[in-house]
């Protein structure tokens, strides 16, 4: 196969999603802090593992664990994204589920990390906690994201619906307060290793914006980012003790 028909393959096979995140000056902003995140995962588990990919996008996420050798599930309520995930890395056990799943597909204490970045259905429910202390080995971590209703977007969603996006998830809004996700998970046996707080800029997901790149620095540098009880995003890697 020629380099140019791969690299189209490539292209065709990129997913919506994905190029919002890595094509906007938004979406790039957001998944720095993100993968942040996911770097503390790897440089604290030098080993390879057992890693559920939860709400996979295509695979994105698992390319960093699948070149150490992880043993990868990848878990899509979307076939299309599954299908790209499973082209990526065909070596992974990549399982559709439907929405309406309360039960996160692994044995229990099975998993060493598990990811579940931006997916909000998930992370927002309250039988996650729970499903997460049952999956996770001793030691083991999750690394996620989780919208904050205790913050200024978190109050303009529930008291300014004409500023939603058409057709938002409720789930997908600002449910919670993340200092009630992050209790909840302590009380389950986690302690939270890293926490970043993002998303306290004026810009939505799709902007492309100049002004994005200086308000990052100014989130980094001015200690915003360790503002996370009021942040309206935060992402997070949280150890099982």
């Amino acid at each position: 196969m020629s380099l140019l028909h791969t690299e189209r393959r490539l292209v065709s096979l990129e997913l919506s999603w994905e190029r919002v995140m890595t094509r906007t000056r938004y979406g790039m902003y957001a998944d720095a802090v993100e993968n942040r995140v996911v770097s503390h995962v790897l440089s604290q588990s030098p080993a390879p593992g057992a890693l559920l990919d939860i709400g996979c996008e295509g695979g994105r996420r698992a390319k960093a664990f699948a070149e150490r050798g992880w043993e990868i599930t990848a878990v899509d309520v979307d076939a299309k994204a599954l299908g790209v995930c499973q082209s990526r890395h065909p070596e992974a056990r990549c399982l559709l589920v439907t929405p309406e799943e309360r039960r996160l597909p692994a044995e229990s204490t099975s998993i060493d990390v598990a990811l579940c970045m931006e997916v909000a259905p998930v992370i927002h429910a309250e039988w996650a906690a729970p499903e997460f202390a049952r999956i996770l080995k001793a030691g083991g971590r999750l690394a996620g994201v989780c919208w904050n209703r205790a913050s200024w977007r978190g109050f303009l969603y529930h008291n300014a619906p004409v500023l939603r996006v058409p057709g938002s998830h409720p789930m997908t809004g600002f449910p919670i307060k993340y200092a009630d996700f992050r209790k909840e998970m302590v009380r389950r046996g986690f302690r939270f290793e890293k926490e970043l707080g993002y998303a306290w800029g004026p810009f939505r997901r799709s902007s492309n914006s100049f002004l994005i790149s200086p308000w990052s620095v100014f989130e980094r540098t001015s200690g915003l980012q360790q503002c996370v009880s009021h942040a309206p995003m935060i992402a997070f890697v949280a150890q099982k003790i």
